[in-house]
């Protein structure tokens, strides 16, 4: 209903799902943000606010690129793969252990990265002298740089391409995220005894903050578990928590 799925997946293919619930977390996101706000405005003004934040609205605050192209050029944009709308090449290559994803944005990076893969040549082709020329003629960046770079296995070009300054990285599984040592360095797998489940693991938080540093100091909760902690935070005393319980009203 907010379009992602008009331009997410392959030209000509049928739409595709993003792989995670984009929607549930960006209100989220959007919630806690204008929460913060609120408290700011409460601080100063004295006074509390409504908030409203919908999934759908952040749907189409999150498709801002395509709908400032829209507006721009009249044109109803569509799926586009693995590539970038306007910048080429900024994409997904195969090479022969699998994908990877580079981005030359600027022709000081084009032309390292012609210089880079054995196509010096192609820096003085008319038809990608420009950015705009690239993005016009991305089919050719596809044919000539997707040939060399099928020749070799990901981790040579990965290599390659950050000694020259190329913005690359390979596209990992969910396997190779969490175990990546980047991963592990920045805390990011957390693991916690669960009353039902056992021993689980699951991301952690990825605030980092000096002064209040967050962390999950224990697994979900099963439903309702916290009920009777969070009522008596809020005044609520035994009796009455009790009442509600017999009421149905928790």
């Amino acid at each position: 209903y907010g379009g992602i799925m008009s331009i997410t997946g392959s030209p000509g293919g049928e739409p595709v799902r993003v792989g995670y619930s984009v929607s549930d977390l960006a209100a989220g996101l959007y919630g806690a943000l204008a929460i913060t706000g609120a408290l700011r405005v409460r601080d100063k003004v004295g006074r509390g606010q409504y908030l409203d934040v919908s999934m759908f609205d952040c749907q189409v605050a999150f498709m801002e690129n395509a709908i400032a192209r829209y507006f721009a050029t009249g044109e109803i944009p569509g799926p586009l793969g693995n590539r970038h709308p306007s910048i080429a090449p900024f994409q997904a290559f195969k090479s022969q252990t699998g994908y990877f994803t580079l981005t030359a944005s600027t022709d000081e990076q084009f032309n390292n990265l012609c210089d880079a893969v054995g196509l010096a040549h192609v820096k003085n082709d008319k038809r990608l002298s420009t950015k705009r020329d690239r993005v016009r003629n991305v089919a050719l960046i596809n044919e000539l740089f997707g040939k060399i770079f099928a020749e070799k296995p990901k981790e040579y070009w990965l290599e390659l391409l950050e000694r020259h300054k190329i913005p690359c990285g390979p596209i990992n599984d969910v396997k190779e995220v969490v175990e990546s040592p980047q991963v592990q360095a920045r805390g990011m797998i957390v693991e916690f005894d669960h009353e039902k489940a056992g021993r689980i693991k699951m991301a952690g938080s990825p605030i980092k903050a000096s002064l209040t540093p967050l962390f999950a100091q224990c697994a979900p909760p099963l439903l309702g578990q916290d009920t009777d902690s969070i009522l008596s935070q809020l005044g609520y005393n035994l009796e009455e928590i009790e009442a509600f319980k017999a009421e149905g009203d928790i």
